[in-house]
C-alpha cells in the first residue's frame, strides 16, 4: 500500500484564490512522519541577484535539485540545519510583544519576532494550528480570516525570511486542513473523514482533496497535516473523527485517493 501510495501522489501546480498572491508550490501532505525538508529559493528576484555575483550552484535553476541541495547542505552550519528540523506557531511570530510567545494570538508579522525566529534561530517551518485566524491585513477594516489575509500573512513572513537569513532559504508553512482549508471563512468544507469514509467512495475523498490543495497553493500554507491515516478502532479516542474508517483496506483507499487529489494539478484526470 505504501508503494501504491506513492505511485498514486503526484506533484502539481497552482491556480488561483481570488484576491491572493501565493506562491505555486506542491502541496505536502504529511501521512506518516515528518523529515528535513529544503525547500529551493526559486524567484527570478534572487536568481538574478545571484546571476550579478556568481551565483552559488544552489540558486542555479539549471542544475539538478540533487546537485543544488548537496550544494547547500555543503554550505549550512549546524544550526541552519537543525532549524530545518524546527517548526514553531505562527502566533509567535505575530506575538504583539517581542517576547515572541504563542500567546499574544495571530496578528501582523512582528519585525522583531521575526528576526529572533527566521534569522537569529534559523526556524524552517511556521505551523497554524487549528485555532489560528489571522488579523485583517488589508488596514480597510475588514473581518480577517480570509484567503487574502491568509497570503498575505504567508507573503510578508516569507519575503522577510528570504530577504534577511544567510542563504535566503523559503520557509515551510503548515496548516491543518483535514477536510477541506477550514480556516478562512469562504473556503469549502467537507465531512470530516469518519464521514467520508462512510461513503466508501474514494473519488469524494480524491475530489476533496484536489479542492483542498487549490485552496492552500493559493495562500502559500502548503505543508497539510493531513490525512490522518489511524485506524478507528476505539471511540474514547478524541481524534476518531479525523479516521476513514477501522476498516484498513478501506482507510487506505480513502487516505491514498485524498493524497492523490491533494498533490494532483488541481483538477481531474
Amino acid at each position: 500500500m505504501r508503494q501504491k501510495i506513492r505511485d498514486l501522489a503526484k506533484r502539481g501546480r497552482a491556480v488561483n484564490w481570488p484576491g491572493a498572491k501565493g506562491p505555486r508550490w506542491p502541496v505536502i501532505a504529511t501521512v506518516a512522519g515528518l523529515g528535513l525538508m529544503i525547500a529551493m529559493p526559486t524567484s527570478a528576484k534572487f536568481s538574478t541577484a545571484a546571476a550579478a555575483s556568481a551565483r552559488p550552484a544552489y540558486l542555479d535553476a539549471k542544475l539538478t535539485v540533487q546537485a543544488r541541495v548537496h550544494d547547500l547542505l555543503g554550505r549550512m552550519t549546524l544550526p541552519e540545519k537543525i532549524g530545518q528540523m524546527v517548526q514553531i506557531e505562527v502566533t509567535q511570530v505575530t506575538d504583539s510583544s517581542d517576547n515572541c510567545t504563542s500567546q499574544g494570538g495571530f496578528n501582523l508579522p512582528n519585525p522583531v519576532c521575526e528576526q529572533k525566529i527566521f534569522v537569529d534561530n534559523n526556524v524552517g517551518s511556521i505551523l497554524a494550528g487549528g485555532t489560528d485566524i489571522p488579523v485583517d491585513t488589508t488596514g480597510t477594516g475588514g473581518t480577517g480570516n480570509t484567503g487574502q489575509d491568509w497570503a498575505s500573512e504567508y507573503n510578508s513572513m516569507q519575503a522577510y525570511a528570504i530577504a534577511h537569513s544567510r542563504l535566503h532559504i523559503p520557509v515551510i508553512f503548515g496548516v491543518d486542513a483535514v477536510h477541506g482549508f477550514g480556516h478562512p471563512y469562504q473556503a469549502p468544507l467537507f465531512p470530516q473523514s469518519i464521514g467520508m469514509g462512510a461513503t466508501w467512495d474514494p473519488s469524494a475523498a480524491r475530489a476533496g482533496g484536489v479542492v483542498t490543495a487549490n485552496a492552500l497553493r493559493a495562500t502559500g500554507w502548503i505543508w497539510d497535516f493531513a490525512p490522518v491515516q489511524d485506524l478507528s478502532r476505539d471511540n474514547r479516542w478524541g481524534r476518531t473523527y479525523e479516521t476513514w474508517a477501522e476498516e484498513p483496506a478501506l482507510a487506505a483507499a480513502m487516505g491514498a485517493a485524498n493524497v492523490s487529489g491533494l498533490q494532483s494539478a488541481g483538477g481531474p484526470n
